[in-house]
């Protein structure tokens, strides 16, 4: 029996994200069959580590193309994200914007690069004094 998949996408694993994600890909996406992967800070690995752990998701991206025969790959970042040191990391609020969205845009021409028939989409969750998130289409 075969199974399709709209999209796979790579995420962080933060908690804090997991329904506005669901809800994200379901409502605004009109996505209902993704193959989600998520590890801790997400698109920096696939970008920043050149070992067994990018091996790792371009298997499990191989897999979701192969397998659930999706065309579409989804990376999406986040603010506050620990594996870049939090928000306090950054300069400001808008530094960390635009330093993850250069990451996001990076990543997207790599997967794109490897994968050149496929739909390649980057967004970025922003997290607000809420605790509010919404999506910000980067590509």
């Amino acid at each position: 029996m075969s199974h399709t998949a709209q999209a796979v996408a790579l995420t962080c694993i933060d908690f804090r994200f997991r329904k506005a994600l669901h809800d994200f890909f379901e409502n605004e996406l009109n996505l209902y069959a993704v193959d989600h992967m998520a590890i801790g800070g997400g698109v920096k690995q696939l970008i920043e580590n050149e070992g067994e752990l990018r091996d790792f998701i371009y298997k499990n991206f191989d897999i979701a193309v192969n397998l659930h025969k999706v065309n579409k790959v989804i990376l999406i970042n986040h603010q506050d994200c620990g594996a870049y040191g939090g928000t306090a990391a950054f300069q400001s609020p808008e530094v960390e914007i635009t330093e993850q969205e250069v990451y996001l845009r990076h990543a997207v021409s790599a997967v794109h690069a490897k994968y050149p028939d496929k739909q390649v989409e980057a967004y970025l969750a922003l997290i607000d004094s809420d605790n509010n998130i919404t999506f910000k289409k980067v590509i």
